[in-house]
């Protein structure tokens, strides 16, 4: 049963050395990364909700209008 772990872990680290990876990052780092990341995504996507929002308005000012005419 060692033997079987012994061999999988090797067969684990050479995979991992023929990535050519390097060391891995730390969780903190990771979690640090994810967060920008995270804070960037959300920036970006209020703009598509946003004009969607703004889109919905419309068609309803539009629909109002039609009934009035």
């Amino acid at each position: 049963m060692l033997a079987i772990k012994c061999r999988l872990l090797k067969a684990a680290k050479q995979f991992f050395d023929s990535l050519g990876l390097g060391k891995l990052s730390s969780v903190k780092a990771m979690k640090h990364e994810y967060a920008v990341l995270n804070a960037e995504n959300k920036r970006l996507y209020t703009d598509p909700k946003s004009c969607r929002k703004g889109m919905t308005n419309l068609l309803t000012a539009k629909s109002n209008l039609e009934r009035f005419l």
